[in-house]
């Protein structure tokens, strides 16, 4: 079931990409870009097939609803 597969967002930097995109501590995210993403390790390969400047689509779990948010991608 989906409520057990994701990444659990803990802690978000509200200055960075992944706030400003609208992510919030407790969403669980559970695609990028289409993809499933049910383990940190899906979430990290994930990520590094976008570089800095590449806009994606997020999908997460917030409250039982399913809610999708793009981010662009920058440096840390």
């Amino acid at each position: 079931t989906l409520e057990n597969d994701g990444v659990y967002v803990l802690n978000i930097d509200a200055n960075g990409p992944v706030y400003q995109a609208g992510l919030r501590q407790g969403d669980i995210i559970i695609a990028i870009d289409g993809l499933e993403i049910k383990t940190m390790l899906d979430l990290r390969k994930s990520v590094y097939n976008f570089e800095v400047g590449d806009t994606t689509t997020i999908t997460v779990l917030r409250n039982g609803q399913k809610i999708q948010k793009n981010i662009t991608f920058t440096n840390r």
